[in-house]
């Protein structure tokens, strides 16, 4: 793959000594697969090579890496539809130009380098003499080291990028889904997840931040929701939760985001006009008009409708 950016900007506040930068990125990735009955392998190596090219007496700068990926499924029961995966993996990212360039202060950013390790294991299970159809259950564990941890604090007038030089991050997955046959024409599908995950600033003992939460990453999250298959209306309804979170380091009082919960619902119709299709949905969103934030002094809307119809063809 071959990628060109550039930016350009009439942004002249503090002068015209804006950089006005062109990056050119070459990705070429090398991939194998070895698969049996139970057992698949996959495992690649990329190579990461970007040049970008500066303006206006700014230094030009070159990024390049070998990324090594590895991956294995297996099967252990042949009568059991259970799966347990692993993955291990190198990732690397380099500075978008929003974080570079987006602001009157040239900024010094080194890319993310990230070294992933994931386990997990993947169930899913039939029923035929039941009201369960059929589960679907995963469970992830996983622990990122990631040096350069690029982390975006958005401020009042404009955002902060910066790099946190060691960031030790692990967490755990969850995800369960569900069908209900509640009669011959009525189903449930029901689905759940949740996320723990803790990312802590392992930079410096000295420091007031060492093992606090980086910004704006909560520890619990999770998601639940169900909609009612019928052939009248089918009605949904979802939850979206977060804890606290903190939009600075150190995690003092004073940085603290509240957590929220989101609940939803809609309606969704669709009918047959021959080989065409018509379908309309309507919703309400923060059903309790709660004036939650995502970023910290920037509450969100509260209660609103949706509505959205639309001809398949």
């Amino acid at each position: 793959d071959f990628i060109y950016n550039t930016l350009n900007s009439e942004y002249t506040l503090f002068g015209n000594n804006l950089p006005y930068p062109e990056r050119y990125t070459v990705l070429s990735a090398l991939a194998l697969k070895y698969k049996v009955k139970r057992l698949t392998v996959t495992t690649s190596l990329l190579i990461n090579y970007a040049s970008e090219k500066v303006k206006n007496d700014q230094p030009n700068s070159t990024y390049k890496k070998l990324l090594p990926t590895i991956s294995l499924s297996y099967a252990p029961f042949s009568t059991v539809d259970l799966r347990i995966r692993a993955l291990y993996k190198h990732g690397y990212r380099i500075p978008t130009f929003t974080e570079l360039y987006y602001s009157s202060v040239h900024k010094k950013l080194n890319p993310e380098l990230a070294k992933q390790m994931n386990l997990g294991v993947t169930w899913v299970k039939s029923f035929s003499s039941t009201p369960l159809n059929y589960i679907n259950i995963s469970v992830d564990g996983y622990y990122n080291k990631v040096d350069d941890k690029l982390v975006i604090e958005p401020r009042t007038f404009m955002s902060l990028t910066k790099n946190i030089g060691e960031v030790d991050i692990k967490g755990v997955d969850v995800k369960v889904f569900t069908n209900i046959a509640v009669s011959s024409s009525i189903t449930l599908d029901i689905a759940g997840s949740y996320s723990y995950m803790e990312a802590l600033d392992k930079s410096d003992p000295s420091k007031e931040s060492y093992k606090h939460q980086i910004p704006y990453t909560p520890k619990h999250s999770g998601n639940f929701s169900f909609t009612i298959n019928n052939p009248y209306v089918n009605l949904s309804y979802s939850v979206v939760s977060v804890t606290k979170r903190y939009s600075r380091m150190p995690n003092r009082a004073d940085y603290r985001v509240d957590g929220f919960s989101d609940h939803s619902i809609s309606l969704f119709k669709e009918w047959k006009i021959k080989e065409n299709t018509l379908y309309a949905q309507g919703g309400i969103s923060n059903i309790g008009n709660k004036n939650y934030d995502i970023i910290k002094s920037y509450p969100m809307p509260g209660r609103s409708f949706n509505f959205t119809a639309g001809f398949r063809f």
